[in-house]
């Protein structure tokens, strides 16, 4: 496998695997037992998979070097969204502490406030910094989860 393809192919893994967690924990009010568990290997191998992807493109694409993963990362913003800043990888770094520590069991208490930053890192790196294909299949994603997450909403609050 390339560079390319090691890098990329973790990383869409990665973010399949969130998508998968997500709808199987949208899907119904009380999971069962077996769906748990999926949800908890899908939340973990993604994890997993997001650290293969960091470290590949860390050790392979940026050489272990700071300034060059920097300017990349300052590159890849401006060309999806016009500002020249390199800032993105921290929230990059805080994505990666964020999702294991919650794969640990430590932020349970916090469970909304990591799904949010979750989701939002999730959007972006579905949606706004992909290239045509994948963006696509990241907007389709992006609406099967609205819509999950709208039919639940609907149907939990019908319940009170």
């Amino acid at each position: 496998m390339t560079t390319y393809g090691l890098t990329h192919t973790t990383v869409h893994v990665s973010a399949l695997l969130y998508c998968v967690a997500m709808s199987l924990r949208l899907w119904g009010a009380s999971p069962q037992l077996g769906r748990r568990r999926a949800i908890r290997m899908c939340w973990i191998a993604g994890c997993v998979l997001l650290w293969a992807h960091v470290m590949a493109v860390w050790c392979v694409i940026h050489h272990g070097s700071w300034s060059k993963a920097w300017d990349h990362t300052a590159q890849e913003t401006a060309a999806a969204t016009g500002v020249t800043t390199g800032i993105g990888i921290v929230f990059n770094f805080l994505t990666l502490g964020i999702w294991t520590a919650d794969c640990l069991g430590k932020l349970n208490r916090w469970r909304r406030g990591v799904d949010g930053y979750l989701a939002f890192m999730w959007f972006q790196a579905a949606v706004v910094f992909p290239h045509s294909g994948v963006r696509l299949a990241g907007w389709g994603a992006t609406v099967w989860l609205l819509g999950l997450a709208a039919v639940r909403h609907r149907g939990v609050s019908q319940t009170r």
